[in-house]
């Protein structure tokens, strides 16, 4: 998100429009949104009759105007989709981004820059361990933001550190297996809290930087089926949880066999490949179409013509 407005800054690239950076964000990514939140809504009052219309529908609309986590306590998710809260975050700081990218690249030292960059993270990060608002905000996150303007100015100024393969290799996956098995400190000490937050986004800079710079990790994320499935993960993200839900609480009461840990195993792959089949589905049904610039004035134009 960031890489655009780090281009212009840092290389002198073209800068980018506010109107044509705000409407892509409209006409590519707000359709597939309001759809996928509908469908949910739809699903859970006259499917599976959880909620009534009117108990539910406030829910939807504050998902819909991304106003949810301003309405709830900073532990209580979206019922309709309960990974919307994250996406409110995002447009948060996707509304921020330009004055953000503004004061952090507009430096001409590289040192300052990232050292500005870096500061800000850890200082957030410290800022959360002693106090944390009643509800989510971009303040709890804005760490990983500034990882991704961190990575982008490393992307377009690299440093040109020559890490030794193995051990770039290793470290990555050290860094995969610690993210996946990485959970949040339940301390109540500041100092826990503070070095447990910072632990997550640095082990995300470290996997990210061997995957853009060394040769073995850039090679493994540059696998065809990886990037297929990359390019579809806002299609993944929106869905993935209602289908988790639904596909567990069908086949939750099938055994396969006597061990407990086969069956489980068994659950999880069924469930991930029902997880993708469905979301290749959506994604070339209903966010693909939305991918083209200008979808909406083909759209538009096509309507006229057949008015005419």
């Amino acid at each position: 998100m960031g890489l655009p407005f780090a281009k212009h800054y840092l290389t002198g690239g073209k800068r980018p429009e506010l109107k044509t950076y705000f409407l892509r964000r409209v006409t590519r990514l707000e359709p597939p949104y309001i759809l996928v939140m509908i469908l949910l809504f739809t699903y859970i009052v006259f499917v599976q009759h959880k909620y009534a219309f009117g108990v539910l529908l406030p829910d939807l609309l504050h998902s819909l105007t991304y106003t949810f986590n301003f309405f709830h306590p900073r532990l209580v998710l979206p019922t309709v989709n309960p990974v919307a809260w994250s996406l409110e975050i995002e447009v948060q700081f996707y509304i921020l981004a330009t004055l953000l990218a503004a004061a952090f690249f507009k430096s001409t030292s590289t040192v300052t820059r990232r050292t500005k960059i870096i500061q800000s993270a850890v200082l957030f990060i410290l800022l959360k361990s002693f106090y944390q608002p009643p509800f989510r905000l971009l303040y709890d996150q804005v760490q990983y933001f500034l990882i991704g303007f961190l990575l982008a100015d490393l992307y377009l100024v690299p440093m040109n550190l020559h890490i030794n393969p193995r051990l770039a290799a290793l470290l990555g996956g050290i860094m995969l297996f610690a993210i996946w098995l990485y959970a949040p400190s339940g301390s109540k000490n500041w100092f826990q809290v503070f070095i447990w937050g910072l632990a997550l986004p640095f082990m995300i800079f470290i996997l990210y930087y061997v995957t853009l710079f060394t040769p073995f990790w850039k090679a493994v994320f540059s696998k065809r089926i990886l990037v297929t499935i990359g390019g579809m993960c806002y299609t993944i993200y929106l869905i993935h949880c209602s289908i988790i839900f639904i596909v567990l609480n069908s086949i939750m009461r099938y055994r396969f066999s006597k061990w407990y840990a086969f069956n489980w195993v068994a659950l999880a792959w069924i469930v991930m490949f029902v997880t993708l089949l469905i979301s290749i589905f959506f994604f070339l049904l209903v966010e693909k179409p939305f991918m083209e610039k200008i979808w909406y004035k083909k759209l538009l134009f096509q309507k006229r013509k057949h008015l005419k």
